[in-house]
């Protein structure tokens, strides 16, 4: 069996269907039938309840199956009043030829005594360009630059050095005794750094 709303298939112990929760009722109450497997189907159902086929509308069941084609009269259209033709005018004016007053002015017949009336209009006159020098054919006079030479720059003035006169003795005596004490500490300093390397070499090597 399969749920009449949604063609979910169902037990036959089953009276609610446990997908979209319809009721199933036991009983059909209707005259119309599965056009595949010809089981009765009730008037809302979408499915059939025996083979799980869709079923088309039901159009007896809306008051739609007993209505025929032939009282629906789609062969005529019913047109306002105020697009209706006259009967009078529709059958005195089939043959009629439409007169040129009716017609708009841009549909109209130019007529020979406008056409004389008008006056013809006389031929522009041909226009002709001034002549133009071809100045950039001309080749442009060479300009004579003169180069101007610098003015040779002032000499220099150079300071006059003064003549040194000859150094005190206490100077030259003591200039020496400084050089002596700056080797005696670049010579301890060195000995220290040699002693330290020393005792590290031998301390790493134990």
């Amino acid at each position: 069996m399969y749920c009449p709303q949604c063609g979910q298939r169902m037990s036959d112990e089953q009276t609610v269907c446990p997908t979209c929760g319809a009721v199933v009722a036991g009983e059909v109450s209707g005259g119309s039938t599965c056009p595949q497997c010809g089981a009765a189907r009730a008037p809302d159902d979408t499915y059939c309840r025996q083979c799980g086929a869709i079923l088309p509308l039901d159009l007896a069941a809306l008051g739609l199956g007993d209505v025929e084609p032939a009282d629906l009269d789609t062969g005529r259209i019913e047109l306002p009043e105020w697009l209706r033709t006259p009967e009078t005018e529709a059958a005195g004016g089939a043959g009629a030829l439409v007169s040129d007053l009716d017609l708009p002015e841009w549909l109209r017949e130019p007529s020979t005594v406008e056409d004389a009336a008008l006056e013809p209009v006389p031929p522009a006159a041909a226009f002709t360009l001034p002549p133009v020098a071809a100045v950039w054919s001309q080749p442009a006079a060479a300009e004579t630059v003169v180069m101007h030479l610098f003015e040779p720059l002032p000499l220099l003035l150079v300071p006059e050095v003064a003549e040194a006169g000859p150094a005190p003795v206490g100077a030259a005596a003591s200039a020496p005794a400084g050089e002596r004490s700056v080797v005696r500490i670049a010579l301890i300093l060195a000995l220290a750094v040699l002693i330290g390397v020393a005792v590290y070499i031998v301390w790493v090597s134990r």
